[in-house]
């Protein structure tokens, strides 16, 4: 079980118990697959993601294809950069992104 933390850790606590069997299997332990799913199971030893992936719905998609004008100006000085806020109807986005 010590070995099986380590490679654990040693991923940063991402692995799972596949990628935990191939890292031991890596080292020259031998170890089966379904002991150490169950070793892991057991002693509370789980997997977390890096990242939550989260899905772009509805208008959050759009802004992104809406092109940056402002972040291609030169800007050297201050008050050179001025915006200002237009609220489109749904028609008038959608020219836009077009």
């Amino acid at each position: 079980m010590r070995k099986i933390r380590q490679a654990h850790r040693a991923s940063r606590e991402t692995y799972g118990s596949p990628r935990v069997h191939a890292a031991l299997k890596g080292l020259g332990e031998v170890v089966g697959r379904r002991r150490v799913e169950r070793l892991m199971r057991d002693h509370g030893v789980q997997a977390c993601s890096e990242r939550l992936y989260r899905r772009m719905t509805g208008l959050s998609r759009q802004f992104v294809m809406v092109k940056n004008e402002i972040r291609e100006l030169d800007v050297t000085g201050v008050d050179q950069l001025h915006s200002s806020l237009s609220y489109l109807s749904p028609m008038e986005f959608e020219k836009t992104c077009t």
